[in-house]
């Protein structure tokens, strides 16, 4: 399964594939986006809009996948800030549990590649400000490695100048429920904020 996946990847960002693969129904997902835009933000409107919503880092990256060849559409790619958008600041009504399980699980094995991310990143940031109970419970359930990915691209954010205020804050919150899931916390935020850097993943297209 693993490498069918990469495999599928590989050949949805190769420019030798005239087709794209869309894992998601991405007619529905604008139509639920439509709906919340427009009218009354119903119960019903953010829980088609949730369901369509990709579930896994893969899910996202297919669906938003942007690339400059001429015949490429790239039409999902520039709605991917909108859509995060709603599903960051809209999605209220859908109990705390079942959303923000979606959104660790999500995130778990991105990386940060762009645009398509900086509004994912920040919405995780205001999620886990608003609703950090019910999100350090969920990824105490991970396993280690799992925790480490979440938190790669948590702190990897450049969003902010500096994220030591909110480190200090979550830390301190939360260590002494959670103090082996806060030590991992403590390693990525050492690692990855403020210390990578974002590299052009096509550089062949630069000369074409």
């Amino acid at each position: 399964m693993k490498r069918y996946l990469y495999t599928l990847l590989f050949y949805t960002l190769s420019s030798s594939i005239a087709a794209q693969y869309y894992p998601t129904d991405t007619l529905q997902l604008n139509k639920a986006f439509h709906a919340i835009v427009k009218g009354d933000n119903t119960y019903e409107k953010q829980l088609d809009f949730f369901k369509a919503f990709p579930s896994t880092w893969l899910e996202y990256t297919l669906t938003y996948l942007y690339s400059p060849e001429k015949d490429f559409d790239i039409s999902m790619s520039q709605l991917a800030s909108e859509h995060c958008t709603i599903f960051g600041d809209s999605l209220y009504l859908i109990d705390n549990t079942t959303y923000c399980n979606k959104y660790v699980n999500l995130v778990i094995g991105l990386n940060d590649t762009g645009e398509n991310c900086i509004v994912l990143q920040e919405k995780l940031h205001a999620t886990m400000r608003k609703r950090d109970n019910t999100m350090m419970h969920i990824i105490s359930k991970l396993r280690k490695g799992h925790q480490m990915q979440f938190w790669a691209f948590y702190w990897s954010s450049t969003a902010e100048t500096s994220w030591h205020e909110e480190f200090i804050r979550l830390y301190d919150r939360h260590r002494s429920r959670y103090p082996k899931e806060c030590e991992i916390m403590k390693i990525a935020y050492g690692i990855f904020e403020n210390g990578i850097d974002y590299p052009n993943l096509l550089p062949h297209t630069e000369n074409q």
